[in-house]
């Protein structure tokens, strides 16, 4: 019983994990402000670039899907290079929670937050421009789920990336080269049914395609196939979250 009480008091940690997240968010607005005049940009650039050569607002659609997701990821791997950097990563092992698990909760409150609004001004912007909603509730349900999902993923990535920070001290390339992959093989610009196909099989060998192209396909192109590409992301995320619980082993273990 004792057992299930401590287990439940440490849950309970996590979800003020994610609440303290959130709060500590709105406390900086003007930095999710910045965010949504940036996308908002990042939209009406690419509306004016299709007006030229498509009428098919799905592409539109697909653009400001894949925007939505990456503005709403976590700075975590920051948090986690600041704390590599000024040794505090030594003072969060020694309490009771996961520092993994503190940063994974942590990084689902601020998304959670900059997901909500940045997805409002995402509806709200393309609507105005294309006059055109073609999802039904339910459609969008699952699309939203993917890409909170998707995040998720992308958040877990960026932790390993921080967490590298200790045996590298400059990780801007291991940055710049993540930026590229997401580019490259998640879909950012265009869906990955537009790839060469062998190109396209590569793609779907990285985790990046779950990120973004798999949450804007559940949206733009009603997918099917929800289930096996729920569990395709949930392998991948507990990939990296088992490789950021043992390379932080490797640190503890490191700093004995």
């Amino acid at each position: 019983m004792k057992f299930f009480k401590i287990k439940l008091n440490i849950t309970f940690k996590y979800l003020y994990f994610v609440i303290f997240s959130i709060h500590n968010q709105l406390k900086h607005k003007k930095h999710l402000l910045i965010r949504i005049l940036i996308y908002s940009l990042i939209i009406l650039i690419y509306f004016n670039i299709f007006r030229k050569v498509t009428n098919n607002s799905n592409r539109l659609w697909h653009i400001a899907i894949t925007q939505w997701i990456i503005g709403s990821n976590s700075i975590v791997l920051f948090y986690i290079k600041n704390d590599i950097a000024t040794n505090r990563i030594i003072y969060y092992s020694l309490k009771p929670t996961s520092y993994i698990f503190y940063r994974f909760f942590d990084a689902l409150g601020e998304s959670l937050l900059k997901i909500f609004f940045i997805g409002f001004f995402c509806i709200s912007q393309v609507y105005i421009l294309t006059k055109n909603f073609p999802f039904n509730l339910f459609t969008f349900s699952f699309g939203f789920i993917g890409i909170l999902a998707g995040t998720l993923l992308f958040n877990s990535i960026l932790m390993f990336l921080g967490l590298l920070s200790y045996w590298i001290k400059s990780i801007n390339n291991l940055i710049f080269l993540n930026l590229t992959c997401i580019f490259c093989f998640g879909g950012l610009i265009m869906p990955l049914n537009f790839y060469p196909e062998f190109f396209r099989k590569i793609a779907f060998f990285t985790p990046y395609p779950w990120i973004l192209n798999w949450p804007a396909n559940l949206i733009t192109n009603n997918s099917s196939n929800f289930g096996y590409e729920f569990i395709c992301w949930f392998l991948w995320i507990s990939f990296f979250m088992f490789l950021n619980l043992l390379t932080y082993k490797k640190i503890q273990n490191s700093n004995k």
